[in-house]
């Protein structure tokens, strides 16, 4: 990130330190989030230019989640740098937006490595849980 950058973007600093760090491409880092290298650019500088205007980064919390996941820094913290945040306790340890987001890369990352079925009969697996999950104690409350 240079240093004339006008607008204070904290989340472009930790993005490419991280990646760096890592010794990562950015376009190696984009694969492996499921998003184009041009994004995580604007990520990282925190704007894009398009017919030469300026717009500022306007981040989505999944996608900022799964770079987060493939650089190895905390999702909630990360989410923090961007100005999201997650629904909840934010010092909730496994908050139920950090896991659905977990579910959603580790979907995509299945699908990309075992292929779509491997993945729809995951999500069934998991759908079967969920609902057996409310009959596995019997209703005590019979009114």
């Amino acid at each position: 990130m240079s240093s004339n950058d006008e607008r204070d973007w904290p989340l472009g600093e930790v993005l490419e330190g991280a990646r760096n760090r890592l010794l990562l491409s950015r376009k190696e880092v984009a694969r492996q989030a499921g998003i184009s290298d041009t994004l995580l650019q604007t990520y990282e500088r925190g704007y894009e230019l398009r017919r030469g205007i300026r717009f500022d980064a306007n981040p989505s919390p999944e996608k900022v989640a799964a770079v987060a996941r493939v650089l190895q820094l905390d999702v909630v913290e990360t989410l923090g740098l961007a100005g999201l945040s997650v629904r909840g306790n934010p010092n909730q340890e496994h908050d139920t937006e950090e896991a659905y987001l977990g579910l959603e890369a580790y979907f995509d990352a299945l699908k990309r490595t075992k292929g779509t079925e491997a993945a729809r009969a995951a999500v069934n697996r998991l759908y079967a849980v969920l609902n057996a999950a409310p009959n596995a104690a019997p209703d005590r409350d019979t009114g």
